[in-house]
């Protein structure tokens, strides 16, 4: 999984392969708490992130074969 810019601003392009396709990605905070969640349908999408506040905030991918992680910081 790519994300592109990192650090981000109002939004970023999230990559994946196929492998991931189906799975569920959460965008969460640095506590945990989950702010978006979706199903992952295509290869790339653009996920907005101008709502979010500065911060640290992680990228996770739920599969049936795994859990995938990344960081995602936003600076405006």
């Amino acid at each position: 999984m790519k994300i592109q810019p990192n650090p981000a601003n109002d939004a970023v392009l999230i990559s994946v392969t196929d492998d991931l396709m189906g799975g569920e990605l959460k965008v969460m905070d640095v506590e945990g708490r989950i702010l978006t969640k979706l199903l992952l349908s295509a290869l790339n999408f653009e996920l907005q992130t101008l709502n979010f506040s500065q911060g640290i905030y992680f990228i996770q991918v739920i599969t049936e074969k795994g859990i995938l992680t990344k960081r995602l910081v936003i600076a405006h």
